[in-house]
């Protein structure tokens, strides 16, 4: 038997398990790629990377096996409690302080004692975590941050592939080795070996090779569909028949024929039924004849591939005899699960309506069909299904119910839904009360799909009254409450999507429980543009999904993260969070979903007008999923369009931009953004005739939406085109009207509008005073390079005297500073140059020039016996050094981590960084600076909660390096 037909799944319950090597199998076959590279070199990091069933977890046990030091070897299986960072690290240090017997030692964090533990016990070992993919985000920079501190440490890595990554620069280093899918791909010669140890014709092994490229090595026997013309698509699948019957040939005629038949019944269900067939082979036996299977903890199912083999075999067997396999199967059985699921197989509807109109909807579906996939989702086309079973109220409501619940490729068609409402509506006088909410969250449901206002209306109130199935009946709640917020009733929606959220978490109704912080999520962000206010309901939805282990939900929200911090400008978080939604994509393959995110990746390297990696990725669309229908050519077109654009290509980008719009309804693209890129274009080009008209329709568009963001953008583009105030006083009124100006994210997301409305002095004062507020109007950043920012206007100082004067003064800031202690400090050497006398001349100078460049006499001679200068911006003015200096000594004499934070992300760079030299006196204020830099970020990295604050320990690593600290 060989390891590449056989991969187990286990249950890890305590961090034992994590630690425990996977069953190696005898046979193992490496491909020939993989031992050439490990022969050539002996690298300090070993990363396997390749999507499922490409062997990573068996190339990773032979290493194991083959590690010369087992003793000084940890093995550690990455799970979903490592998925937040405390959870990892007290796995890893739960598990290296039963290895070795070391206690942490006073103060010291998890991190620490790791660090210190593997540098003392495992320098000569070697790690091995397999499944690296399952880590969340901030555990992931934590292990990297381990290994980077652990340098005399070997790693062996599995991770699956993503799109996107933020560790380049450790794992592709001339210390790494990096395996690839093509790596992991077998050679003609490593597939005759495994034909040989299964004694099949090796002659099958040129073709195996030919049609499997690309797919997991594990499914090399298993593969039908091939690249190429249907010819020899064809001529290949015959072929692979013959070596599935080569397979099935091994067993005896009673075991073959019970083999075939089983594979009719559905996976979930095979467990409950399996016993009730005394002849079936057992699972070992199977193993032995080569059967392509896959374990899951005790039950199993054929891989998909010989399984489908199977079911096409089972057409050869008389009908009669596959009912006859059924009906016995019945008459042993005295479950109910078992009766219905053979009755349902049987297509007895009758006897099965009988059966389940004297049940409570929730023990047919809990207790019974609860995680039983009773169609082949595959191929079932359930608009048809539905109709068989259309005289059969009970059946119809329930399957209509199951079949929902499905992620299967061919959904309801429109019609269909319509057909189901419809059809509910006049059952419902054949319904308990049970069965009647059920079908009052149906029709809800669909008719929600369907845009059906009214529908939605009428019978989401039935549903607030509902007294059975609470868990079930939340998630048409939620949709009632999605519908309400849309037609503007936002009060009352709310306490709807509270009352799903409550009725979900009290009767175990998951569903509905993310189906209403979707539904609220998606109205803030589609509706209202409030990402500020979607974003504690995606951390909550993502938390709860995370929980839960909802995969597809996670996505959701993994993907809602990524646009929130698209929107908030945080690119790395974009990245984060795209690679994990891109990692649940590749589980699901769900082409869809890859692209969505693949948008969210261009429309970030879009605003950071990176040509060259928009270029990458619409190559990617049109080479890998043009052909998918998913991604036709309206959508290439569009980005097409982003990247003529950015080029100063404009007719281009205007025609490519009049095509995407024309089959912008067949792809997941907002219509506004492409006419967005249009308007932008024909003001590029001075079409501002053309770009005006646009800009109209999108305001009257926006209007009868109410979306109001939307609206204030739009008028905004009208003013830089025609430059008319009254499109700056509508976004005055606007902004009073929704409460903008208390809104200070609102405020600096549209900075521009409001250096617009000042000076055009519409609303003047109020626009200076939130300009001050947020920090906006005048400003001095010292931090970094010197620079003031005079209502919107960027000036970078370059006056090296006047700036040092300002430093020296604000370190006394309000204070009088004494004229002869500014002179020693800005002139050191003034005596061998002129004396004191050309010093105070040069000194009030400076202080001039300073005052000039300030637009006001914020530095006031102070007249008393030795003269003297004090300087006070009277709140005209924010400054950044002294925020800094004010949040740095709070945060570290309190030990408050918020003022630490603060301190943390205002710090720049050093102070004055455009100017190499500075005076001692602003040279020793510079160290100082640094310094408590340097103890702000010690304290950060000591703290535990600091991710809450989106800052992590490989961040102010880079952070202290980029500052050369």
């Amino acid at each position: 038997m060989t390891v590449y037909l056989l991969f187990y799944i286990i249950t890890l319950m305590d961090v034992n398990h994590k630690t425990t090597v996977p069953f190696i199998e005898r046979d193992l076959i490496i491909p020939e790629r993989v031992q050439n590279k490990l022969l050539r070199k002996k690298p300090g990091i070993i990363y396997i990377v390749g999507g499922a069933g490409f062997g990573k977890t068996s190339l990773l046990k032979v290493l194991y096996a083959k590690s010369v030091k087992n003793e000084e070897n940890i093995w550690y299986n990455i799970d979903t409690g490592d998925i937040d960072t405390d959870g990892f690290l007290n796995n890893l240090y739960s598990i290296l302080k039963s290895r070795f017997n070391l206690k942490k030692k006073p103060k010291e964090n998890y991190s620490d004692y790791i660090i210190r533990v593997l540098n003392e016990r495992l320098s000569n070992g070697i790690i091995f975590f397999d499944n690296v993919h399952n880590l969340g985000p901030n555990s992931e920079i934590k292990l990297y941050y381990i290994i980077q501190n652990t340098p005399q440490v070997r790693y062996i890595i599995s991770k699956r592939p993503s799109q996107v990554t933020n560790v380049k620069e450790i794992l592709y280093n001339p210390k790494s080795l990096v395996l690839t899918e093509e790596d992991l791909n077998f050679t003609i010669n490593d597939i005759k070996k495994i034909l040989k140890i299964m004694k099949l014709p090796l002659k099958y092994a040129k073709l195996i090779h030919w049609q499997s490229r690309g797919y997991p090595f594990s499914s090399k026997l298993m593969i039908y569909s091939c690249k190429g013309n249907k010819n020899n698509k064809f001529l290949a699948g015959k072929k692979m028949e013959l070596l599935f019957d080569g397979i099935l040939s091994q067993f005896k005629d009673n075991e073959k024929e019970l083999m075939i038949l089983s594979s009719l019944i559905p996976d979930a269900a095979f467990p409950m039924l399996v016993n009730k067939i005394k002849d079936f082979p057992s699972i070992d036996k199977l193993r032995r004849k080569g059967v392509p299977i896959v374990v899951f903890r005790d039950t199993f199912q054929y891989h998909i591939n010989f399984n489908n083999f199977l079911k096409r075999k089972s057409v050869e067997i008389d009908i009669d005899k596959r009912n006859g396999f059924f009906k016995d199967l019945l008459k042993k059985t005295r479950k109910k699960e078992i009766k219905y699921i053979l009755l349902y197989m049987l297509r007895d509807y009758r006897t099965l309506e009988n059966e389940i109109s004297n049940l409570k909807f929730s023990k047919l579906y809990r207790e019974i069909f609860s995680n039983v996939f009773l169609i082949d989702s595959g191929t079932l086309d359930k608009n048809e299904a539905l109709e068989k079973i259309e005289r059969f109220p009970h059946l119809y409501l329930f399957f209509s119910y199951m079949y929902a619940q499905e992620m299967n490729e061919i959904q309801f068609t429109p019609e269909t839904k319509n057909k189901i409402i419809s059809n509910l509506i006049d059952y419902l006088d054949n319904f308990n009360e049970d069965w009647k909410e059920m079908a009052y969250t149906m029709i809800v449901g669909f008719a929600f799909e369907n845009q059906d206002i009214e529908t939605v209306k009428k019978y989401g109130e039935f549903l607030t009254k509902a007294e059975h199935n609470r868990g079930i009946v939340a998630v048409g709640i939620g949709s009632y409450a999605q519908m309400l917020a849309a037609t503007g009733d936002i009060e009352r929606a709310n306490k709807l999507w509270n009352i799903a959220k409550e009725w979900g978490k009290k009767y175990d109704g998951i569903f509905a429980v993310l189906n209403a912080i979707l539904g609220n999520i998606e109205y803030l962000i589609n509706v209202a543009e409030d990402y500020e206010g979607a974003f504690p309901l995606i951390m909550e939805g993502a938390n709860y999904a995370k929980e839960r282990n909802l995969l597809n939900a996670q996505y959701y929200l993994y993907k809602q993260s990524a646009e929130y911090y698209l929107f908030k400008k945080d690119y790395n978080k974009v990245k984060i969070y795209v690679n994990r939604a891109m990692e649940i994509a590749d589980y699901f393959n769900i082409k869809d979903w890859k692209i969505f995110l693949y948008l969210i990746l261009f429309k970030m390297y879009d605003n950071e007008r990176d040509i060259k990696s928009m270029e990458e990725i619409v190559n990617n669309l049109s080479n890998n999923y043009s052909s998918e229908g998913s991604c036709g050519v309206g959508i290439i077109n569009y980005l097409n369009a982003r990247l003529y654009f950015r080029r100063g290509n404009y007719s281009t980008a205007l025609r490519l931009a009049d095509s995407a719009l024309e089959s912008q309804q067949y792809y997941p693209l907002n219509e506004d953004e492409i006419i967005l890129t249009k308007i932008y274009a024909l003001m590029e080009d001075g079409k501002l005739e053309k770009a005006k008209n646009e800009v109209i329709n999108l305001i009257k568009k926006s209007e009868s939406l109410g979306k109001t963001r939307s609206l204030i953008k739009y008028y905004g583009i009208l003013y830089r085109i025609d430059g008319n105030k009254k499109s700056l006083k509508n976004i005055s009124t606007l902004m009073m009207k929704n409460n903008f100006w208390s809104s200070d994210s609102f405020l600096k997301d549209n900075v521009d509008l409001l250096y617009a409305l000042y000076n055009e002095k519409i609303d003047a004062d109020i626009v200076k005073q939130k300009l001050k507020e947020i920090n906006e109007f005048n400003r001095i950043e010292l931090l970094g390079n010197a620079r003031m920012i005079l209502t919107g206007k960027i000036r970078v100082l370059t006056e090296k005297k006047p700036v040092e004067l300002l430093v020296i003064l604000l370190m006394n800031y309000k204070k009088m500073l004494n004229r002869d202690r500014i002179i020693e400090w800005l002139y050191p050497d003034y005596e061998g140059n002129g004396g004191l006398k050309k010093a105070k001349d040069n000194l009030r100078k400076t202080v001039s020039r300073l005052n000039k460049i300030l637009g006001n006499k914020y530095i006031k001679a102070i007249i008393s016996k030795d003269g003297g200068y004090i300087l006070d911006f009277d709140g005209d003015y924010t400054v950044d050094l002294i925020e800094f200096t004010d949040y740095a000594d709070n945060g570290i004499d309190n030990n408050n981590v918020e003022y630490l934070v603060r301190a943390y992300n205002l710090y720049s760079g050093k102070l004055l960084n455009n100017f190499q030299y500075v005076v001692d006196k602003v040279q020793e204020y510079r160290e100082d600076i640094n310094n408590k830099f340097i103890v702000i970020c010690e304290k950060l990295k000591e703290n535990r909660n600091i991710n809450k604050f989106h800052i992590n320990e490989i961040d102010i690593e880079k952070k202290l390096k980029n500052m050369e600290l």
